[in-house]
């Protein structure tokens, strides 16, 4: 079948905080190298939590991709591309995935053999690697255009791994943040920096930058009690100069999944969080609209939502997001959609 290609920059992609990035799929400007850490920098080349959003009558997608990098061979298992469609009700739901082996570059079907129905999409990029092009592949005869742009200030989530869905998870659309995107169907701007997530207040220069509808911080899985003590109110109150009547919501690092047969794991842990909600409750006090999770049952209690004790599996991300959604739901003020 011959397909005709649309680079998905045409239809729009969203999750992205700035427009003067180095290259299209970076997560922050291209001034913020050599501001922020280099680790920070080269995971913010990294495409993560973006998707682009059309409406078309296409029975069959094809996807064709290049990276500027080669994917590291553990990752091999990474479905790299994922799509979601609108049922008759509006609930986002799960349509098809990327195969196996056509990255770093190459051609993959994600859907095909549907009967021509207006439809509206969704496309989730990859939440791990530098995209250089995406394209879609649609049969000569389907309509395709780009959705309704949603022009609501975002949710601007920042924090470790967990956060940017770095390898513990299936498919780009089980990372919690996009997960509450589809919840409260809601625009979600992803700044999660695996292993580096650690409230530089250079980095909170930057961040300040966006005027989102509300910051989402969740960073102590990177953080010991020291590292909270010396960053994270200096952090907190670059947001708040900057956005002094923007909700913050803060959430208290998940407890590891083996933390019941480890009892020299907890004080540490234990510690940290308690001076992270010394810091929220100081800014409670002086009037700032400051929310709180606590971490303790953020991926359950039964040991089963975790792929190696720490990062939350599909299950784990599901059970984070169904902790979240409610609580960003009243902040926003908006009523939940289901899954």
């Amino acid at each position: 079948m011959e397909l005709k290609w649309i680079d998905i920059k045409e239809l729009g992609v969203s999750g992205k905080g700035w427009i003067d990035t180095k290259s299209y799929y970076d997560r922050l400007p291209a001034r913020a190298e050599g501001i922020v850490t280099d680790a920070v920098w080269s995971l913010s080349r990294q495409s993560t939590g973006m998707w682009v959003d059309f409406v078309s009558d296409v029975g069959t997608i094809h996807a064709r991709t290049k990276l500027r990098n080669n994917p590291p061979p553990e990752h091999h298992y990474i479905k790299y591309l994922d799509l979601y469609c609108r049922d008759d009700d509006g609930n986002w739901r799960w349509a098809g995935v990327s195969k196996y082996g056509f990255m770093p570059s190459g051609e993959t079907p994600l859907i095909e053999g549907l009967s021509q129905k207006l439809r509206e999409w969704r496309m989730y990029l990859p939440l791990t690697y530098e995209v250089d092009s995406i394209e879609l592949g649609i049969s000569e005869n389907s309509f395709i255009r780009m959705a309704t742009p949603d022009y609501r200030k975002p949710v601007v989530i920042y924090g470790t791994s967990i956060v940017h869905g770095c390898g513990h998870l299936s498919r780009p659309g089980m990372v919690w943040p996009s997960i509450v995107g589809r919840h409260l169907d809601y625009p979600v701007i992803n700044l999660g920096f695996s292993g580096s997530a650690r409230m530089e207040p250079n980095l909170a220069d930057i961040i300040a930058e966006i005027d989102p509808a509300v910051f989402v911080i969740d960073p102590l899985a990177n953080m010991g009690k020291d590292l909270v003590e010396q960053n994270a109110e200096p952090f907190l109150r670059i947001l708040l100069k900057a956005h002094p009547t923007t909700p913050i919501l803060l959430i208290e690092d998940r407890t590891h999944s083996n933390a019941w047969l480890n009892p020299d794991y907890l004080p540490a842990q234990l510690d940290k969080q308690a001076a992270f909600r010394d810091i929220a409750d100081k800014l409670l006090a002086e009037g700032y609209q400051i929310e709180y999770i606590y971490g303790a049952d953020l991926i359950g209690t039964d040991s089963e939502a975790t792929t190696d004790g720490s990062h939350p599996s599909d299950l784990g991300a599901m059970r984070y997001a169904d902790v979240v959604s409610p609580v960003l739901q009243e902040i926003l003020n908006i009523g939940k959609k289901d899954e």
